[in-house]
């Protein structure tokens, strides 16, 4: 199972004490997939494949919800800890125009994770498919 620092709500790295907190197991699964759900690919300058979204692929007119899922779906399987998907369910918020995701993960350990994912980064993608 992954480790990773740990992150506040607002995505920060969290420090506690001076010094930066870690995650371990199925806390760290979550807050990975998280994460990942809400960066776009090449957008980290260290790992250009890390990201849920290809900015390219969906900055066209009226993009398909069930496309995004299906790139968004294997990102999340693509996450160090993920063995598969227990369920998944995507949303567009249309007041704050975000995307929410619903994710049941299984980990390594056959244990069920549940993460939710609101990614106000894909605004603009969000305004194209409401558009």
């Amino acid at each position: 199972m992954p480790s990773d620092f740990k992150r506040g709500t607002d995505g920060d790295l969290l420090l506690e004490g001076g010094n930066f907190s870690t995650v371990s197991g199925r806390e760290a699964v979550a807050q990975l997939v998280k994460s990942r759900l809400e960066s776009f690919t090449e957008e980290w300058f260290l790992n250009l494949d890390y990201g849920a979204i290809d900015k390219e692929e969906f900055f066209t007119k009226a993009p398909s919800l069930s496309d995004i899922a299906a790139l968004r779906k294997l990102a999340i399987l693509s996450v160090p800890g993920v063995s598969a998907l227990a369920s998944y369910r995507i949303s567009l918020d249309n007041v704050s125009r975000a995307l929410v995701e619903v994710i049941g993960i299984l980990t390594e350990d056959d244990a069920v994770v549940q993460v939710t994912a609101t990614s106000s980064s894909v605004g603009s993608i969000v305004v194209i498919l409401l558009s």
